[in-house]
């Protein structure tokens, strides 16, 4: 059968990918990817049931301590590649976009890092939260539907965001033209090597696209970038929050065994992460 790749841009031959009936291998570029999307699904994530704030806010301590993180990784490693020895890319005034910005915890850091920060989001309760109570810079607007000068970012940051695209290379493509010379692209998302992404993330109606390194590379030099680093992350998590996400709420024994854990430790933040390469990070230069 054949099927448009979003990463070949081209109809392909594809196979089923293994057991997971919804999913399909391009036999081209090896990218595995729900078949079905005609063009992004926005609506979708735009209903509360289906991008629950409640997830977001009661993860907070989570996705602070999970931003602390990358935001250390992401500096240190743009520090020694910036090929300007005075430019500092993602601290003292230097311009962010952080694209698909959730509740914000990337931004916040950036602040307090003295970085000028910028959020896009299609959630409208986490707009208004980062708006309203953290006096962020962020509209709520699409990445297809943002519009931005050519030059006006020092760093582009996609958290969780790439496998939701239906059409991630014009989306990188636009990035491209945001970033400045010599700008840095950072991408986070599920690692489809990892047997955690292979448990928790693989749904369908949310998660479109599932990369691995060789792919994400093929996406990214495709866009134009030069790809300068890739690593895994073992995402922090919040135990008492997971009954509020949308991968538990799939899973009802699921949700009663995650309540009586909650309810036995007793305690209102249980931060724990799986050591299992389930993230894969990437970082592009423009």
């Amino acid at each position: 059968m054949n099927h448009f790749c979003p990463l070949c841009q081209n109809l392909r031959e594809v196979q089923l990918w293994r057991n997971y009936r919804h999913l399909v291998q391009c036999r081209v570029c090896k990218l595995k990817f729900v078949p079905t999307k005609k063009q992004e699904n926005h609506e979708f994530y735009r209903q509360p049931e289906n991008s629950p704030f409640t997830y977001y806010s009661q993860n907070k301590a989570a996705s602070e301590k999970n931003a602390d993180e990358l935001f250390g990784i992401y500096e240190k490693l743009l520090r020694r590649n910036s090929e300007d020895e005075v430019f500092e890319p993602i601290v003292k005034g230097s311009k962010i976009l952080d694209v698909g910005c959730s509740a914000g915890a990337f931004l916040q850091k950036a602040r307090a890092n003295g970085a000028v920060g910028t959020g896009i989001e299609i959630n409208a309760d986490c707009v208004n939260f980062c708006v309203n109570d953290l006096n962020l810079n962020v509209k709520k607007q699409s990445v297809e539907e943002a519009e931005f000068e050519s030059h006006s970012f020092d760093l582009v940051n996609l958290g969780d965001v790439i496998e939701h695209l239906v059409q991630p290379l014009h989306a990188l493509k636009k990035i491209f033209g945001w970033l400045k010379p010599g700008g840095f692209l950072t991408i986070c998302t599920p690692d489809l090597r990892s047997i955690g992404t292979r448990i928790f993330q693989i749904k369908p109606d949310e998660h479109l696209l599932y990369f691995t390194e060789k792919t994400l590379s093929k996406l990214l030099k495709k866009s134009d970038f030069e790809v300068i680093f890739c690593s895994n992350f073992d995402p922090w998590r919040d135990l008492d929050s997971l009954k509020y996400s949308t991968t538990f709420r799939r899973y009802p024994f699921a949700l009663k065994i995650l309540d009586l854990a909650t309810k036995t430790l007793g305690k209102d933040e249980l931060l724990f992460r799986l050591p299992l390469r389930e993230n894969l990070i990437m970082v592009g230069r423009k």
